[in-house]
């Protein structure tokens, strides 16, 4: 009989086990809610937004290899709101879908916004505008979800996009 006191004694019962998992979940959930993940959304957004512009960058690309004396498209991203659209010279595009999408245009979550102008790009990938001209200067937009924001460039001669 002293043998089966002595076990008894050792270890824990089940009543206990459930209850330090109750108060581990209750902890975990505290932690959880006190979380800020607005800056990975933010972040997140602007890589995907920087995607976009290269692949239309790269659309602009494909058009070198058109013969001599064809017309250039000129292929750019376009803000609107809450989202922002592929476009084919200054049009709204639907034959060609974003990355990852199911249509040209790719559309923010609720919090996130983004601020600048249409980024258009000409066959050598330069950024030009909608008249196909050079434009002036590096271009930057703004993605913020109100208390973080990220700067994304695109550089003026080269198109290169940081």
């Amino acid at each position: 009989m002293a043998d089966l006191t002595n076990l008894r004694r050792h270890g824990f019962t089940m009543l206990e086990l459930i209850a330090v998992l109750v108060v581990m979940g209750i902890i975990a959930t505290a932690a959880m809610s006190s979380v800020d993940f607005s800056p990975y959304d933010v972040t997140s957004e602007a890589e995907t937004f920087k995607a976009n512009l290269r692949f239309a960058q790269t659309l602009g690309f494909a058009q070198g290899e058109l013969p001599p004396g064809s017309d250039d498209n000129i292929w750019g991203i376009q803000l609107s709101g809450g989202s922002y659209s592929l476009t084919m010279n200054g049009s709204a595009q639907n034959t060609v879908n974003m990355p990852g999408q199911t249509s040209a245009t790719y559309t923010l979550p609720d919090n996130v916004t983004i601020t600048g102008s249409t980024m258009n790009f000409d066959f050598r990938g330069r950024p030009v505008s909608a008249v196909n001209a050079p434009i002036g200067g590096d271009t930057m937009y703004t993605v913020s979800d109100g208390s973080t924001s990220v700067t994304v460039t695109v550089l003026q001669n080269t198109g290169v996009v940081q």
